[in-house]
């Protein structure tokens, strides 16, 4: 069921060397908002009617979500040349070595640091 469609601006506003990252930070708050809903839910439970007419306690949560590589880029905050999930060189894709994992905490830090908010 589609639940939204994601709103485009040109956000002309901005500076052509900032517009990528405030463009990012409006997609993330705008899913925060859109799922705010479903975060309560999940946590607490909510009486909804099943296929068979019973009425469940259920704490319903958001299992998929199909997006585009670089879909999966802007939600996972990081650029398209890097990986989803480790922080192996782009020239380095496909060989056998370690790699250290994402770190998401990171990359929120350096979203709200972009945009000149305080951590």
């Amino acid at each position: 069921m589609l639940v939204t469609y994601l709103p485009v601006t040109k956000l002309k506003c901005f500076t052509e060397k900032r517009w990528s990252n405030v463009t990012y930070q409006l997609f993330h708050q705008y899913m925060d908002l859109l799922l705010e809903p479903l975060k309560l839910v999940g946590k607490e439970e909510k009486e909804m009617t099943c296929a068979n007419g019973w009425v469940c306690k259920v704490h319903p949560i958001l299992t998929t979500y199909v997006v585009d590589f670089p879909e999966q880029c802007l939600v996972a905050c990081c650029l398209e040349s890097q990986c989803l999930q480790c922080l192996v060189p782009h020239n380095k894709h496909g060989l056998p070595a370690w790699s250290d994992p994402q770190d998401q905490k990171k990359m929120m830090e350096i979203l709200y640091l972009g945009s000149g908010q305080m951590v």
